[in-house]
């Protein structure tokens, strides 16, 4: 016996509306919004896509407000609430709203948040926030979801050593300088004087603490001194991490006169350690710019991040209201060191 099937015709999607316009998904989205800062050829050539192919999502994106997406590792982290605070100034500003799910940096959590947001007509486009452990399973996973979807995501402060796959599948980036910012730190230890100076870092394969343990290499580097293993930690990103990496290393290397930690919460550590073991002539440096770092004693130097920057330009991508040019690459936020009270010179250094 034979068996005829039969299926219906692929429905048209705004990514399809946006590839016969000629145009990125983002403007096809804001025309179908009403978005009054698209030319009017530009316009045009969206409804002209939109009646070749029977789109039929038009009315819906012109009905609903729009909503912005959000999807965040934690929502009890400093930083994190710094970008989160961006996007929601932006989406305020835009007179649009904001949904947010945190995963608890489950990356399980963070496909499935990612794909329900996608597949919400409510949605407009979705921020994903943070960096991530690298697993090219993972990242395949999030190209096939990336290619399978037709609206705007934004990929901020994720901090991937090679973001072209997903920039290809057609996500956006948003990254500020981790490498940068951490030789910044450390060369200033250097001139200070410093020249054993400890990396408390995150684990092994977390994204930002790979950009940021590649500045603390670099600065070594260009200053001549031998990288030595044995004065780097890598474990939890945490103010315990920090605190047991920098006893492991003081206890078999008390020469050692600095700390750089990838994170505030590891300098945090590193304090603690240099307490415990009556160090007094311990500089510390720290990454992020937490709130929390002016109030130490000494007050801890860092690197700031310019997070709520962050989250407002990740939104406005989604918006449409900046452009995206992805043969440049991740748009990359600056970062800049805050000067405290947490680093002595060194007099005579070796």
């Amino acid at each position: 016996m034979a068996f005829v099937t039969t299926s219906e015709p692929k429905r048209p999607t705004l990514r399809m509306v946006a590839e016969r316009a000629g145009v990125s998904v983002a403007t096809a989205s804001r025309t179908l919004t009403g978005n009054s800062s698209i030319a009017a050829p530009t316009k045009a050539k969206v409804m002209a896509a939109v009646e070749e192919l029977g789109y039929e999502g038009q009315a819906r994106h012109r009905k609903a407000a729009p909503v912005v997406g959000l999807v965040t590792p934690s929502l009890r982290n400093l930083v994190t609430v710094g970008v989160v605070a961006g996007v929601e100034d932006a989406s305020s500003e835009a007179g649009s709203w904001t949904i947010a799910t945190v995963t608890d940096g489950d990356p399980e959590r963070e496909r499935g948040s990612l794909a329900a947001m996608l597949d919400d007509d409510r949605i407009a486009g979705v921020v994903v926030i943070g960096g991530t452990h690298l697993d090219p399973g993972r990242e395949k996973t999030l190209v096939s979801t990336l290619r399978s979807n037709d609206k705007p995501v934004v990929l901020c402060g994720r901090s991937l050593p090679d973001p072209l796959p997903l920039i290809e599948a057609g996500a956006m980036v948003v990254d500020y300088d981790n490498v940068g910012g951490a030789v910044a730190a450390v060369s200033m230890l250097i001139d200070r004087g410093h020249r054993r100076i400890g990396l408390v870092r995150g684990p092994e394969t977390f994204s930002t603490s790979i950009q940021r343990s590649r500045g603390y290499e670099l600065a070594l580097e260009q200053a001549g001194i031998e990288l030595d293993p044995e004065l780097v930690r890598a474990g939890p990103r945490s103010s315990t991490g920090g605190w047991q990496g920098a006893k492991e290393i003081l206890a078999a290397h008390p020469e050692v006169t600095a700390f750089f930690g990838d994170s505030d919460d590891l300098a945090l550590g590193v304090y603690k350690a240099a307490a415990d073991l009556g160090r007094t002539d311990l500089s510390v440096v720290g990454f992020d710019d937490s709130p929390v770092g002016g109030y130490l004693q000494p007050a801890l130097t860092t690197v700031h991040m310019p997070w709520q920057e962050l989250g407002r330009r990740a939104t406005r991508l989604v918006q449409g209201q900046e452009t995206w040019r992805p043969e440049l690459g991740p748009i990359v936020v600056g970062t800049h060191l805050v000067l405290r009270d947490s680093v002595t010179t060194v007099v005579n250094p070796g």
